[in-house]
């Protein structure tokens, strides 16, 4: 019994503190801590920035107290849980109260500079999608709350993604046979900024066997499919080496799953796709299974 009570005891004390917390009114202390915030960055950041994040400055002093206020309340919480009693706790909630609005303010006063800064930028909407600072920050109707988000998203740590400056292109590939193999195929592939996305569907495959397929490409110049002229040492096919001067070097082997559409990352050297090939590889030669022989190819053209 005694034991029951005892927990009893102890709970209601831990909810008595937060909710005495809650309780605890606005006091004098708190509007002066706000009143000064607000002093401090309208000197630091001039009364036309200051105005842009807060439209009258009786409304800065109004959040700033609120912000003093819950700031007085968390050092409270926290000099009282170090058993501080008297002039000590009194000391302690004045000086910890008075460090965590510093950083407070500094937070702000630096994320207002770079919003600032932001929106004398005449270049901003062309690197963010066409958007004026206004636009990209504002929420309500007439975006007239556009610097007040900015600051209030900064602040946080928050940042907003950036629009693509380009939208999504589209492209296409026919993969016909090589070396009389059968294979055939066609693809579609989406390029969004450094994200590439390919969806091939091939034919003609033999069953049970790798077969490589991948995007190539030349140092410079156009990749593209090679024809009989390519067989130099005219024994009927055309292997890699030979077709190698034609469709270029392997930019990268598409997995399974990057064949079926999941996203990959490119290098901007491979740009642009227009001058690049698909070379599927793989087939039997004399009851031999050559993995690198090339077996299907394909130029990538833009999407009509």
């Amino acid at each position: 019994m005694r034991l029951k009570l005892t927990l009893l005891t102890v709970l209601a004390c831990g909810l008595a503190i937060p909710a005495a917390m809650a309780a605890t009114p606005i006091n004098g202390t708190d509007r002066a801590n706000g009143a000064r915030a607000c002093s401090s960055l309208r000197t630091s950041l001039g009364s036309t920035v200051l105005g842009s994040a807060y439209h009258t400055y009786s409304a800065c002093v109004t959040t700033w107290v609120a912000k003093a206020h819950a700031a007085r309340l968390a050092a409270t919480s926290s000099c009282k849980h170090r058993g501080l009693h008297g002039r000590v706790l009194a000391s302690c909630i004045t000086a910890r109260t008075k460090s965590s609005l510093n950083v407070t303010i500094g937070t702000f006063r630096n994320a207002a500079k770079a919003c600032a800064a932001e929106q004398a930028n005449t270049t901003f909407a062309a690197t963010h999608s066409g958007k004026s600072f206004a636009a990209f920050y504002g929420t309500n109707d007439n975006d007239a709350n556009a610097f007040g988000k900015c600051v209030s998203m900064k602040a946080s740590g928050k940042t907003p993604s950036t629009p693509s400056t380009s939208a999504a292109e589209h492209f296409t590939t026919t993969l016909t046979q090589l070396n009389g193999s059968g294979v055939s195929g066609s693809g579609k592939l989406v390029l969004n900024n450094n994200k590439l996305q390919v969806n091939l569907s091939l034919s003609g495959l033999e069953a049970n066997q790798s077969h490589e397929v991948s995007i190539r490409g030349m140092s410079s110049g156009n990749s593209t499919c090679p024809t009989a002229a390519a067989d130099t040492n005219k024994d009927g096919t055309i292997s890699l080496s030979e077709a190698q001067p034609s469709v270029g070097n392997t930019l990268t082997a598409l997995s399974a799953t990057q064949q079926t559409g999941e996203e990959l990352t490119i290098s901007s050297s491979w740009l642009p796709l227009t001058t690049r090939t698909v070379l599927v590889l793989g087939k039997t030669v004399n009851g031999t299974y050559d993995a690198t022989l090339p077996v299907a190819c394909g130029t990538i053209a833009a999407a009509t």
